[in-house]
């Protein structure tokens, strides 16, 4: 028969139990404070390299997961970079003797005083371009009549503050002032510090020139077809002029650089009209089944039609490929309401590059991409003496509309009238 415990032996039972029990809990304590120390210090750590403050390389806890999470499911080492690049393309560019007399000021000369709101707008695009469809040849040899053009140097220094950079110099009335006309306009542009292509010193004839930005390649051709004042018989290179011969040298050149895009101006005189006749056409087409993807037309004066397609050339490849025929005058004549008007063509680029885990690039994952926007409206009010104030005009008419800014009754139709016509000049 078995003997029960005496009430003793059941006291030292309990006292025995009670104090493993406190032992334990003071283990378990202790194992959870320490647990928030770390947890708190980690935190510490992770918020003090967020901050800049901690180096990566001394978060032993966070590579070490990092590493044991990469060798159970490991990532894909390709990465994507995008790149966009912002174009805006302005007419032409050139003064009237009116305009030189309305922008002098004592000695000096003033022409975009009154730009305000488009340098604004320009600011936000990374290359802005412009024809240059006069000579900049100094006074002595005298400035703008009727017929023949001659701008003061002042002009290249103001067009430059509002955002030009570059500038497609291959025009019809380029060679108002001759040979020496041409030098002294090249040597003006680079005094300025500004970009040119169209016009040349020799028989070597400038390259196109390549913009490299946003890791995105574009060249920029410059043409003629016809000149106002006849080239000299055997220095045709000074200005250049559109040949098969000609587009064919410079897309080679153009080729070997591996440039993206291939943007032309063209300059075709087709003054004063609306319609886009058969030279236009046929042009734009040379160049399009040479490889160019934006024709950027001028000499008209006033803005004409664009287009855009997917053009397939003669050795089969298909080519994205967006004209507009003629952009207007950006500065001009201005003497009837139709040459007050012009446009700025807007065209986005982008460029998807895949690099390997090497950092190297994935040629064949590399994709490109052209998107033609609307283009930019621009209205030019003329006072009677010949000043002048540039208005973006879809801006303008909303702001008005808005009682945000006054408008004189005429300026304001005028807008109007500009705007539902690029609607319909405008696909």
């Amino acid at each position: 028969m078995r003997n029960g415990y005496t009430g003793n032996e059941s006291e030292k039972l309990d006292v025995k139990v009670t104090k493993k029990s406190d032992k334990k809990n003071i283990i378990k304590l202790c194992i959870w404070i320490a647990i928030f120390i770390f947890v708190y210090y980690q935190i510490y750590v992770l918020v003090a390299y967020t901050l800049g403050k901690k180096d990566k390389q001394n978060m032993w806890l966070y590579n070490g997961i990092n590493k044991i999470i990469t060798m159970i499911a490991p990532t894909n080492k390709e990465t994507i970079e995008e790149n966009t690049l912002k174009l805006a393309a302005l007419g032409d560019i050139y003064t009237s003797s009116n305009i030189i007399k309305g922008s002098k000021s004592g000695t000096k000369y003033d022409f975009l005083d009154s730009y305000v709101q488009t340098k604004e707008i320009l600011s936000k695009y990374d290359i802005v371009l412009a024809s240059l469809n006069t000579p900049v040849a100094g006074s002595a040899v005298g400035y703008s009549t009727k017929t023949v053009y001659n701008a003061p140097d002042e002009l290249l220094q103001q067009i430059k503050s509002i955002g030009i950079t570059t500038l497609a110099t291959a025009g019809n009335n380029s060679m108002d002032k001759g040979e020496n006309g041409i030098k002294s306009t090249i040597k003006a542009i680079e005094t300025a510090e500004i970009k040119q292509v169209g016009l040349n010193l020799s028989k070597d004839r400038t390259k196109p020139y390549i913009i490299d930005k946003n890791n995105i390649k574009v060249a920029i051709l410059s043409y003629i077809t016809t000149s106002e004042t006849k080239v000299p018989e055997g220095k045709e290179y000074l200005i250049n002029t559109l040949t098969e011969e000609n587009i064919k040298e410079d897309m080679l050149y153009v080729k070997s650089q591996n440039v993206d895009y291939v943007i032309s101006y063209l300059n075709i005189p087709n003054e004063d009209a609306s319609r886009v006749n058969s030279d236009q056409k046929n042009s734009v087409v040379m160049l399009f089944e040479n490889g160019v993807n934006v024709v950027l037309g001028t000499g008209s004066k006033i803005v004409q039609e664009n287009s855009e397609e997917l053009f397939e050339s003669s050795d089969g490849t298909k080519n994205h490929a967006y004209a507009i025929y003629c952009l207007g005058d950006f500065i001009g004549d201005m003497d009837s309401d139709d040459r007050k008007v012009s446009i700025a063509a807007d065209v986005t680029f982008s460029k998807s590059i895949t690099k390997d885990k090497n950092g190297n690039v994935i040629d064949k994952k590399t994709k490109s991409n052209m998107l033609a926007n609307n283009p930019i409206s621009f209205y030019t009010k003329v006072s009677s003496t010949y000043t002048t104030i540039n208005y973006p005009i879809d801006i303008t008419l909303e702001a008005y509309n808005q009682d945000k800014i006054k408008l004189d009754a005429k300026d304001y139709k005028a807008m109007k009238l500009a705007q539902d016509n690029l609607k319909n000049t405008l696909k």
